[in-house]
């Protein structure tokens, strides 16, 4: 949709000849949509962590984490903070680089959560089978449980 932005400056340049003026509009209309189709809407939690563990991008991750947060990572169960988190996912990466990610489920629970549950395959051919708990806090989803098992 044409902003008024757009016809301030089409305005601005002071086109006296209407079929010059009719070519500027129509010129300006397809830019901005162009432009618009070329913007992704900001993906959500849920819609993101698929890949995130695919790639291993604890960097990017760490936005989408509760400040603390629960992570079981095989036999081991704990709650840390986020920056915990981060060195824990870190060590795990290490120890069991991702070759890729399967989304098997997402849904919503009964509390008001959102979940996924994934299978997570190693390059060294060990499988996790994967899930994460999402709520929202102060508008936004944040991850509340990470387990790889």
């Amino acid at each position: 949709m044409l902003t008024i932005h757009s016809l301030r400056i089409i305005h601005s340049l002071r086109i006296t000849n209407p079929g010059v003026s009719l070519i500027a509009l129509c010129l300006f209309i397809f830019i901005e949509t162009t432009l618009k189709a070329q913007i992704p809407p900001s993906a959500s939690a849920l819609e993101r962590m698929p890949s995130l563990l695919k790639s291993a991008d604890i960097k990017a991750m760490l936005p989408y984490f509760n400040t603390n947060l629960e992570i079981a990572l095989q036999d081991r169960e704990q709650t840390c903070t986020r920056s915990q988190a981060e060195v824990m996912l870190r060590n795990f990466f290490a120890k069991h680089p991702p070759k890729d990610f399967k989304l098997i489920h997402k849904g919503s629970s009964g509390q008001g959560g959102e979940y996924l549950m994934g299978t997570l395959t190693t390059t060294t051919g060990t499988t996790f089978r994967t899930s994460i708990v999402l709520f929202e806090k102060n508008g936004q989803d944040l991850v509340h449980q990470l387990r790889f098992e």
